[in-house]
């Protein structure tokens, strides 16, 4: 299947990715469902910390989410929707598209 992006958007997206956005985008392929911010980041924090062995979260506050799900939602890599006072998170088609290639490029370095 062919990308509506240019190939060099994919790439410059991806290589501009912090590691806490990319844990966004990884957690929500994971559950492949919208998360409100509090779930989403209590998610991301444990699967990091599962998959690293590390004892300190990457997402250490609320100020530092709020960045990065910021951050995401610019760049188009998810989206927000409200429902009554809860706001939720998914990602976007261009946000799989971006993490596919990233998976692509880390099994490729593998």
């Amino acid at each position: 299947m062919s990308s509506p992006y240019p190939k060099e958007f994919i790439d410059m997206l991806n290589r501009n990715l912090s590691d806490e956005s990319r844990l966004l985008l990884y957690t929500l392929s994971l559950y492949e469902k919208p998360l409100n911010k509090e779930m989403l980041w209590k998610l991301a924090n444990e699967y990091y910390l599962e998959q690293t062995g590390k004892e300190k979260e990457l997402l250490s506050s609320r100020y530092v989410l709020d960045i990065h799900t910021a951050r995401c939602e610019g760049a188009g890599l998810i989206e927000l929707s409200t429902h009554g006072r809860t706001r939720l998170y998914m990602m976007t088609s261009l946000g799989k598209e971006v993490l596919e290639h990233a998976r692509t490029i880390s099994k490729k370095n593998s």
